[in-house]
């Protein structure tokens, strides 16, 4: 399924980043779920979306709380 919106395509390219920086405090934990490659995809996707300038609290949150 494809949609056809130019609002669509005007707000992906809006808020479209080519780099999230994450601080590097976060290594260690990174360092410490290496190993458990669904808790590192997990960490990396909430890292991603924290970090992003344009954060989406309501898939931040419950990622948090779980």
């Amino acid at each position: 399924m494809t949609i056809d919106s130019t609002a669509l395509k005007v707000n992906l390219r809006t808020t479209a980043v080519t780099k999230i920086k994450i601080p590097k405090k976060y290594n260690i934990l990174r360092a410490a779920v290496k190993d458990y490659r669904g808790v590192s995809t997990a960490l990396e996707e909430l890292l991603n979306e924290l970090y992003h300038p344009y954060c989406n609290w309501y898939i931040v949150i419950p990622e948090l709380r779980s």
